[in-house]
């Protein structure tokens, strides 16, 4: 895994950073292509049609990316933290639905954590959420720094 890293962070990333830096554009295509090897699924069990890869190995593979460029890195490797909470707190119809979307599509998540206030403190956070007559969730709150949040999808926020 670490050597088919390698040489997509020397293939893909590193010949295209500069012209993503520049035109401050979403790198799509590199993310596409990131989503076919498996590299924004690694964390989600094998069962869920991920990879199964540890928590080290996923730290690893943000280095090798992040080598080529730290911004791409993010665009790809941050869709692991709103999986984490799913892989590791959902039930088993949870799993399905969202970690199978994750996998039969490149989803770009975003984590909604940052607040006025609060920065990235969560015994500090204000935002609620609270469900209506309706059944419905109404969140609550102001969030900041959110990374992918112009190209997400999903959206895990922390309240």
């Amino acid at each position: 895994m670490i050597e088919m890293v390698e040489k997509f962070t020397r293939e893909e990333i590193i010949p295209n950073a500069n012209k993503y830096d520049k035109s401050g554009e979403f790198p799509w295509d590199i993310v596409k292509k990131a989503h076919r090897l498996g590299l924004m699924t690694a964390a989600i069990p094998v069962e869920y049609g991920g990879l199964g890869q540890s928590l080290l190995d996923n730290c690893i593979v943000g280095e090798k990316l992040a080598y080529g460029c730290t911004g791409i890195s993010n665009a790809i490797g941050n869709n692991i933290l709103p999986q984490a909470p799913i892989i590791l707190c959902g039930n088993d119809e949870q799993k399905k639905e969202y970690l199978g979307r994750c996998v039969a599509e490149p989803i770009i998540c975003a984590y909604a954590v940052t607040e006025p206030g609060a920065g990235s403190d969560v015994s500090g956070i204000k935002t609620k959420a609270v469900k209506n007559a309706d059944g419905d969730w109404i969140i609550d709150g102001q969030k900041m720094w959110i990374t992918n949040s112009g190209h997400a999808n999903w959206f895990f926020v922390l309240t």
